[in-house]
């Protein structure tokens, strides 16, 4: 005979079981299995970032004051209260202040400080800014749009020779990313494509950055230039590997382009004419 019904909770007799409704046992199972559960609180910050994520700005606004007031210095709220404020300094400053902390949402704060700083005609700054963030984030979703934008102020600043051969890299580089079709636009808007080449290529400027006698030190230098968006060549010297930046029509062009980017080239720098080799 069933004496009673097996329960962490107790034992309930089985006569009380008979004499007792359905309805009963049903609310009694309940209190013994749910009553120790506690309700799951999301937390706030996953909760802006879903809001971000999902485009609910007008929500975003309502609960992200409330979250900055526990949260202040958390990157994704730092970050989300830069996208909504209306000031663009303002902005600005809270970008740099994502970026310093190097979260998940500092090549996003990076980059965008670059677009403003653009947008001010500030491109020297711009240009670091796209740097830090090249060096800093290679693997960026945003890594076409920051070498795209560096481009961007080298047409600005009447670079046109520098910018020729750094959006031809850009093309032959990125050619799935979106800003390509801008890129041919700006070269034949700009009559680079027009501009009489040399036939071969000793006719060219180049900016020589190292000389190494072991292929990968060469290799390893070429490679972290060549993220950072420059058109990079190795070139057997002899018994060394040069690393080569860049074609040039003139040396002047050649020699403007490296005093821009001096402080980008460890071992320093001098221009070179191959057909003088």
């Amino acid at each position: 005979m069933i004496d009673s019904v097996i329960g962490k909770r107790g034992a309930v007799s089985f006569a009380l079981l008979k004499s007792c409704n359905t309805a009963f046992l049903v609310g009694l199972m309940a209190f013994w299995f749910f009553a120790p559960l506690r309700t799951v609180h999301a937390d706030p910050i996953d909760v802006i970032k879903q809001l971000y994520e999902e485009q609910r700005f007008a929500d975003l606004a309502k609960v992200l004051p409330q979250v900055s007031q526990s949260r202040p210095n958390h990157p994704a709220v730092l970050f989300l209260q830069a996208i909504m404020e209306k000031d663009a300094g303002r902005a600005a400053q809270l970008y740099e202040r994502v970026a310093a902390l190097q979260s998940e949402y500092a090549d996003q704060a990076l980059f965008r400080l670059a677009q403003y700083r653009y947008h001010l005609g500030q491109y020297d700054e711009c240009r670091q800014t796209n740097v830090q963030m090249i060096k800093g984030y290679p693997g960026s979703s945003l890594i076409d749009d920051a070498v795209f934008l560096y481009g961007q102020t080298l047409l600005a600043k009447g670079e046109i020779d520098s910018a020729r051969a750094f959006l031809k890299s850009f093309i032959k580089r990125y050619p799935h990313s979106p800003y390509v079709d801008v890129a041919v636009l700006d070269l034949e808007s700009s009559q680079l494509w027009q501009q009489q080449e040399p036939q071969t290529v000793s006719d060219f400027y180049r900016i020589q950055i190292g000389a190494f006698e072991v292929h990968k030190n060469a290799q390893q230098i070429a490679d972290r230039m060549a993220e950072q968006g420059f058109e990079v060549e190795i070139y057997p010297k002899e018994r060394l590997y040069a690393v080569l930046i860049g074609r040039f029509l003139t040396r002047s062009d050649a020699e403007a382009f490296a005093h821009q980017h001096r402080h980008q080239f460890d071992f320093g720098y001098h221009i070179v004419n191959l057909r003088d080799r």
